[in-house]
């Protein structure tokens, strides 16, 4: 992989993240830790949300995206 230095960034530049598939265990350990909302945490009012189920934070599937395009 090429290294990329903050000024190599382009303002509009797409960043092709790596897909990813996170595990429940981790998408819980990771929400009870940092982002302990209900429809992280709690299957039960997580069904009843928009989402209709667990759903990993927003931070947890950045850090994800981030570790593709870093490393």
């Amino acid at each position: 992989m090429v290294k990329r230095f903050f000024e190599d960034l382009v303002e509009g530049e797409a960043l092709k993240c790596l897909p990813f598939q996170m595990k429940k265990e981790q998408i819980l350990a990771f929400a009870r830790s940092f982002d302990p909302q209900p429809f992280h945490v709690d299957e039960t009012q997580a069904s009843h949300s928009i989402f209709g189920g667990l759903t990993a934070s927003s931070l947890h599937t950045l850090s994800a995206c981030t570790r593709s395009v870093v490393c």
